[in-house]
């Protein structure tokens, strides 16, 4: 019963996705949040962690480290083996040698660990057998260990309902010499442990609405909205986490992998967030935040950075939205709230710029987003605008754009549309016009007044085809 009032309660403090970003397709994903709540597990990516990495090998020092915390093991002073006084985990290794978890990897001496081997399934299950000192079995569970020394662990762990194989659905393999991922590492230790699985809340196959915000967008969503305000803020550093502030300025980034969240950003100069280098960069997560464009000026500038995925933010002011040259493969823009944009007749706003001075290309999403109303009072708009160099395919799928004026989607030169599901506020000029050669394709798009968007929306274009809703 406490579990389940337990598994109740965290449900109700996830976020849609729960607590790490990139698990939403893995079967292992209750029990990936079943250890995050039981502080088995932090993450992949300090000192952002929120990603598991849930397809990862797991390595013996990091078994190790789970298992520590898993069954809360006492420190030990003995050095048990030599080849792990490097290791950020040989406090843990010591703790599973001593409770005679863990005999080392080089036997009859056994006085080294190989921590940073990725443990297999094997020696997991002979780990996990000791661990939990699970009773002998005298089933022979699978076809394929029968050569394995870990023979009698696995069978005893099958027994025991922790594992259940390797090959379902018959299940008759058990995969011995395989490294255990993650994930699976999750899925075995909640079996163990006997850890009822969390399921958080999905994100939902719909854009998000205003009343989402905060709900399941914008700051205080992952966090109490922040109080303590600082200046604008440079990032030069690798795996920066920039979190529970107010900047009151702007952000420009110089570095590789760095997270914004929960952030409120006021900014009155050109550009809330800038990552503008020659240099490539990769990896800017930005999510549940508020970004405030104080003038009329893009909200984001980018040129050459890959991965960038920004999430369930709300997005008011400025003029453009995002504006951007270079390499931008892995661009994700999901489950945000635009609206409130700032111009006047003689703007030229668009959602998405790219291409304007340079070489654009890469895989883009633009997917979930709720596009609010443009202003009567601002002149020509389009939600994407790829123009003089993009060489960009953009998938723009789930939205609801309720803008209004020329163009919705324009793709000039090589750029590429993928169209799919979208509601489109009735009484749009049109909604794509096409100059460049496609293909493009075009499924399942409604006008709010419930027609579909049909050919006779679409000027120009040679390589467009139209899909039915699936």
């Amino acid at each position: 019963m406490l579990h389940s009032l337990l598994s109740v309660a965290l449900l109700l403090a996830l976020p849609p996705g729960g607590t790490f970003i990139d698990d939403n397709s893995s079967v292992h994903e209750g029990s990936i949040e079943a250890i995050a709540a039981a502080g088995i597990t932090r993450g992949c990516n300090p000192p952002a962690n929120d990603k598991f990495c849930p397809s990862r090998p797991v390595s013996r020092a990091q078994m190790a480290a789970f298992l520590t915390r898993a069954l809360n093991l006492a420190s030990t002073p003995t050095d048990h083996f030599t080849d792990d006084d490097g290791s950020i985990f040989e406090g843990d290794i010591n703790a599973v040698a001593a409770a005679g978890i863990t005999r080392g990897c080089n036997p009859p001496a056994n006085d080294t660990f190989c921590p940073s081997r990725s443990i297999s399934r094997a020696e997991m299950a002979s780990m996990l057998a000791r661990a939990f000192a699970y009773p002998a079995s005298t089933t022979d569970w699978f076809t394929d260990d029968d050569a394995s020394i870990h023979e009698a662990a696995i069978n005893s762990i099958a027994a025991a309902g922790v594992t259940r194989g390797c090959d379902p659905p018959t299940n008759t393999s058990f995969c011995p010499d395989d490294p255990v991922t993650r994930g699976q590492m999750a899925s075995f230790l909640v079996r163990a442990l006997g850890l009822p699985p969390i399921i958080p809340p999905e994100i939902p196959n719909d854009y998000v609405t205003p009343g989402d915000v905060g709900d399941s967008v914008g700051v205080g969503v992952v966090a109490p909205v922040p109080t303590t305000v600082v200046g604008s803020q440079r990032i030069t550093a690798d795996g920066t986490l920039l979190e529970n502030v107010i900047v009151d300025g702007c952000v420009t980034v110089e570095a590789d992998d760095v997270t914004i969240r929960n952030v409120i950003i006021n900014c009155a100069g050109y550009y809330p967030i800038k990552a503008n280098e020659s240099e490539l960069r990769t990896g800017l997560n930005i999510h549940h935040s508020q970004i405030n464009g104080l003038i009329d000026a893009k909200l984001f500038l980018f040129n050459n950075i890959t991965d960038v995925r920004i999430a369930d933010n709300e997005l008011i002011g400025g003029d453009d939205t995002v504006f951007a040259d270079g390499n931008l493969d892995g661009f994700v823009f999901t489950r945000n709230f635009r609206h409130d944009p700032l111009g006047d007749e003689s703007s030229h706003l668009d959602g998405f710029q790219l291409g304007e001075f340079g070489v654009t290309t890469g895989e883009m999403e633009i997917s979930y987003n709720y596009f609010d109303e443009i202003p009567d009072n601002i002149g020509v708009t389009d939600l994407v605008f790829a123009t003089n160099f993009a060489e960009v395919h953009v998938d723009v799928t789930g939205n609801y754009i309720a803008e209004h004026g020329w163009y919705t989607l324009r793709a000039y030169n090589t750029a590429t549309l993928d169209v799919r599901n979208n509601t489109i506020e009735a009484g749009v000029n049109r909604v794509a016009l096409l100059n460049s050669p496609g293909p493009h394709h075009f499924a399942c798009n409604f006008f709010t007044d419930g027609s579909p968007v049909t050919s006779a929306d679409v000027a120009g274009g040679t390589g467009v085809t139209f899909g039915n809703c699936e």
